[in-house]
């Protein structure tokens, strides 16, 4: 249980205030005299949620983050402090610092460019079926994967841009896991639909739109937590 909360705490934390830690949640921390006085004065935090606002506020002012393995071992008398409360309180944070940073900048890059995709794969699927005869499903196929590539390109020279290190090999290592999860996506954008509408009974177009967003939500999560 511990290591699911923390788990997704962290991801949390990390695609949503841009933060490149690992570890965003541990207390056990040294921190120099001059970001103190640079970075306290800043922070509103009152509870756990002063970790992640500390590093929030640190990457922001410019300051090198250096993480150290440790050994964390479990709890051996006591109860845990963490309750859903707190928890409700790291995420209210967690939002007040995407606003305070520029990924809803990004998320509105990355929706431009889902949408562009969305229009290349319509357009071409289009194309492909009654220009050039091509039986529909494999034109959806082939105008898919060419929408992929579109996203891909645009998401590391654009969206993605600050992350986007490395050589040639390292951004086509990024493009065979976008491709991955863009395929995992649709996989369970076509399950959620079956299920939504064939299960609980809800009207297929309403459906289809609650899948597209929680997708959507997804390949968010995964461009920025695991591609870039």
């Amino acid at each position: 249980y511990r290591k699911t909360v923390s788990w997704g705490a962290n991801l949390l934390a990390r695609v949503f205030t841009n933060l490149s830690t690992k570890d965003c949640t541990s207390g056990y921390r040294c921190y120099g005299i001059e970001l103190v006085q640079a970075v306290l004065p800043r922070i509103v935090s009152s509870g756990y949620d002063i970790q992640i606002e500390m590093l929030a506020e640190a990457t922001r002012l410019g300051y090198e983050v250096k993480e150290i393995p440790i050994v964390f071992r479990d709890r051996a008398s006591g109860e845990s402090k963490l309750t859903s409360e707190q928890f409700v309180e790291f995420a209210k944070r967690v939002y007040a610092l995407f606003k305070r940073s520029e990924e809803g900048t990004r998320i509105i890059k990355f929706s431009i460019v889902g949408l562009s995709g969305a229009f290349i794969t319509e357009g071409l699927l289009w194309l492909f079926t009654e220009y050039f005869n091509i039986f529909y499903v494999y034109s959806a196929v082939l105008s898919t994967e060419i929408a992929i590539i579109n996203n891909f390109t645009w998401n590391e020279v654009w969206t993605f841009k600050d992350r986007a290190h490395g050589s040639w090999r390292d951004s086509l290592r990024r493009f065979g896991k976008f491709n991955l999860s863009r395929i995992l996506g649709m996989i369970i954008s076509v399950c959620l639909l079956a299920l939504l509408t064939e299960v609980f009974g809800i009207y297929y177009l309403i459906s289809n739109l609650s899948a597209v967003i929680i997708v959507f939500i997804i390949n968010y999560l995964i461009s920025g937590s695991y591609i870039w």
